[in-house]
């Protein structure tokens, strides 16, 4: 059917195929019939394109032609304005060259007189530099002379003043004559001053600490007030911890009545036991049918059992869920007086706490009221005594400075102020005395060397005044003369001046030499180029006329004039355009033609094979029909391969629970020898061996501390009651006694040794670092206690803290660290040592 199928299609796919090749060839038919005007202006520009080279040659040399014939008119219009630019120019380099000759001429008259005018100058230049020196120094003479006098002046008053100031010095140190003892006593004084003001200091100190004390004690927050606040509180806090023991008391009584002499673990056996049997017994209804079925003496199919109890009569389960039930509510109820017990107890011991914290603050504030008062007592007595002190040294004080001060001595400070700034004002005054004399006699001295001086300088000053004059009237006879022979005019000047024209006159000239050089030389090239132009024009009109005969001889050739010519050629570009398209039409007319007879006979090849003469319609409905019947023998086959897996895994799960049965045989052997070693309905067993494995460990532990102290004994297990405890005793030949039959100090090393191993036996949450032994010392004999205490000192030095309650002296001496309890008042005791200052 398939085969017939695909060769039907493949008909049908081909013959679509040729038709849309037709199809093709038509829509290019109509492209060419578009194209053909273009065609045959291609096919005409072919025709004329081998005379495009002559054509471009001829036009060439014509262009050629007419540009240099124009550029020949153009030079030879040129050649009259050029001449008469080159004669301008010729006239112009005659007349510069006139001019510089002149300036040359004046150049040379002029010299001898500007020499003999530079002589007169620097004669003048050099008696005004005389001149100007002498009257430099003429006035440096007068203004000395003037400065002497003004000094000699200002010497006179300085002297004046320091006389006066000499006078005024000398009637202050006689009107304060009492004031130069204090540039020597004021040492002492200041510290008698300094020391009375420390202690009036002090003494204000210990009035503000006395005011503190007393407000202090009118306070809410006083001693009395807070101890009145804290019995009340203690008071509270201890009806609080009775009425909870009432509390306690009755949820105890509540507990023991509803267990009626059991203990708890006890009901929770009860109740695992019934819980287990009335699972038993729910399974054994839940297989009501299968028992049904079930025969004595034949095996059951579950478990191979061949008796069966539980055939006919079946267990009834109400029963035991009644028994749950109430077993549940009692231990509920146990429970909910348990946890409010626990919750009563905490709180018992936070009150515990609260009454021992608020016993503490009691102690404290009575030590604070003794503290108070003899606090007061103490500071009253140092008052008395510093105001003892101030009034003394007042009157010691005043007794001193009755000639310095007229006020008395309240203030210390601005008293010790007032006598620095006397004792100060006279040492300023002493050495402004002496300061004074030493600048009068100085000022003396400068005055007579001034008055010395004058002399020399006056007679300097007429020497200078004779020579200033004779110099002015040389200067004037000099300058009489230069007059009459050049006036005011400056040689160097007219000089330069002369030079520049000569200079100006020579680059003018060379400038128009240049310009008229240029001038010729284009006139010399326009007479070139127009010579050049007429050799070519002439000499290519031959060439040119030849060429455009050959050419017309060529147009003849194909029937055309030159406009004909122009018109049937085609540009470059636009002829390339039209050969591609052309092109194109071309190959695909040979690609449609040949896909049109490749299918046409693919279609001949095709209808030869006559693989089927049937429609494609009844060919499908018979294919249809045969996938239905394979479909139905697939899913047959499928539900067979189902069905074989089902059995496999059947077969996997029985094995599979064979293993089991056979792992839970061994488990429950496991779990019965666990039973018979330690396995009792009371946990007995189980506590036993449990405590036998943690009392071997202390035991271990303990004889290792035994040993630090004596190699006489060994601790072991009694072997008939395992968590009883014996001595080994070495000195007596290894005999075993039991710890009931030791004497009194033997007894204490075996307890001091467990405890000693139960601290090494702190688990990773649970840590003993503290140990207190109460008596038992007084026991041991010297050699012993020391070995004991040695022990002990080993642990402190490990971080235990070991606390030792005993009377012996010998300890005593032994640990430095030591708290001691001594009677007190009112059946109290008081604590004395490190962190211990209240009575308990």
């Amino acid at each position: 059917f398939e085969k017939g199928i695909q060769w039907l299609q493949q008909i049908e796919q081909v013959g679509q195929h040729l038709q849309a090749i037709r199809q093709s060839q038509v829509e290019l038919q109509a492209k060419q019939d578009a194209f053909k005007p273009d065609q045959i202006r291609l096919d005409r520009a072919l025709e004329v394109v081998s005379l495009d080279g002559d054509y471009a040659t001829l036009k060439g040399l014509q262009q050629q032609q007419e540009k240099e014939q124009q550029a020949l008119l153009d030079d030879q219009q040129k050649l009259p304005d050029q001449e008469k630019l080159v004669a301008q120019h010729q006239a112009t380099v005659d007349q510069t060259q006139q001019q510089l000759q002149a300036a040359k001429s004046a150049l040379q008259t002029q010299s001898p007189v500007l020499k003999q005018v530079r002589a007169l100058d620097i004669q003048i230049q050099n008696q005004q530099a005389a001149l100007s020196k002498s009257q430099q120094q003429q006035s440096l003479v007068q203004q000395q002379i003037q400065q002497k006098n003004q000094t000699i002046e200002q010497q006179q008053i300085m002297i004046d003043q320091q006389q006066n100031t000499l006078a005024d010095i000398g009637r202050y140190l006689e009107g304060h004559q009492q004031d130069e003892w204090l540039v020597t006593g004021l040492a002492g004084v200041e510290a008698q001053l300094q020391q009375l003001v420390s202690y009036e200091s002090q003494a204000h100190q210990l009035k503000m600490a006395l005011d503190d004390l007393a407000e202090k004690s009118k306070s809410d927050k006083s001693p009395q007030a807070q101890t009145l606040q804290v019995q009340a509180e203690l008071d509270k806090v201890i009806s609080q911890q009775k009425a909870f023991q009432l509390e306690d008391d009755a949820l105890q009584s509540k507990k023991e009545a509803l267990l009626q002499g059991k203990l708890l673990r006890e009901y929770h056996a009860e109740r695992d036991s019934a819980f287990r049997e009335m699972t038993l017994v729910r399974k054994i209804e839940s297989l009501e049918e299968e028992r049904l079925h079930l025969v004595d003496g034949q095996p059951c199919p579950l478990c191979g059992a061949e008796e069966h109890p539980y055939a006919a009569d079946v267990p009834v389960s109400n029963a035991l869920e009644d028994k749950i039930q109430k077993l549940d509510a009692l231990i509920g109820q146990v429970d909910a007086l348990e946890a409010e017990r626990v919750e009563l107890q905490q709180k018992k011991e936070k009150l515990t706490e609260q009454a021992y914290g608020l016993q503490q603050q009691l102690v404290q504030l009575e030590f604070d009221l003794k503290q108070l008062a003899s606090e007061t007592t103490r500071i009253e007595q140092q008052q008395h005594e510093l105001q003892e002190y101030i009034d003394t040294l007042k009157v010691k004080l005043q007794e001193q400075l009755k000639d310095h001060l007229q006020d008395d001595i309240s203030n210390p400070q601005a008293v010790l102020q007032a006598l620095k700034a006397k004792a100060a004002q006279w040492q300023v005054q002493q050495k402004a005395l002496h300061e004074a004399e030493k600048q009068l006699a100085q000022l003396q001295a400068n005055q007579k060397e001034a008055a010395a001086s004058q002399g020399p300088l006056e007679a300097q000053l007429h020497e200078l005044a004779e020579s200033v004059q004779q110099l002015e009237k040389s200067i004037s006879q000099q300058q009489e003369q230069r007059f009459e022979l050049f006036g005011e005019q400056n040689p160097d000047n007219i000089e330069s001046q002369l030079q520049a024209d000569i200079e100006k006159a020579e680059k003018s000239l060379q400038a128009l030499q240049g310009v008229l050089q240029q001038s010729q030389q284009v006139l010399s090239g326009l007479l070139q180029q127009i010579d050049y132009y007429e050799q070519q024009i002439a000499a290519r009109a031959p060439e040119l006329q030849e060429l455009q005969q050959a050419f017309e001889k060529a147009l003849d050739a194909f029937e055309l004039d030159e406009p004909g010519y122009l018109q049937a050629r085609l540009a470059p570009p636009e002829r390339v355009a039209l050969q591609e398209q052309a092109r194109k039409l071309q190959q695909q007319q040979i690609a449609l033609d040949s896909k049109a007879h490749d299918r046409t006979a693919e279609l001949v090849q095709l209808k030869e094979q006559q693989l089927t003469d049937r429609s494609m319609d009844l060919i499908q409905a018979d294919l249809a029909d045969t996938q239905n019947k394979q479909q139905i023998l697939v899913e047959n086959i499928s539900e067979l391969n189902l069905q074989i897996k089902q059995h496999e895994e059947a077969l996997i799960q029985v094995a599979a629970r064979k293993d089991a049965i056979d792992s839970q045989k061994i488990e429950c052997d496991r779990w019965t020898k666990l039973h018979e070693l330690i396995g009792s309905a009371d946990g007995k067993k189980f506590r036993n061996f449990a405590q036998g494995l943690t009392f071997e460990l202390m035991v271990a532990q303990a004889n290792k501390q035994l040993a630090k102290m004596s190699d006489r004994y060994v601790l072991t297990r009694s072997i008939a009651a395992p968590l009883e405890l014996n001595v080994i005793d070495q000195y007596q030949a290894g005999d075993i006694r039991s710890t009931k039959n030791l004497s009194g100090g033997e007894s204490f090393i075996v307890s001091l040794t467990l405890a000693l191993g139960l601290s090494k036996m702190s688990s990773r949450k649970v840590r003993v670092d503290s140990l207190f032994l109460d008596e038992g010392f007084g026991t041991l004999d010297e050699d012993t206690l020391d070995t004991a205490l040695d022990v002990l000192s080993s642990l402190h030095q490990e971080g235990k803290v070991i606390g030792i309650i005993s009377h012996i002296s010998a300890l005593k001496e032994r640990i430095r660290t030591q708290v001691q309890v001594m009677p007190g008042f009112a059946g109290k005791s008081v604590l004395n040592g490190p962190g211990c200052s209240a009575a308990v």
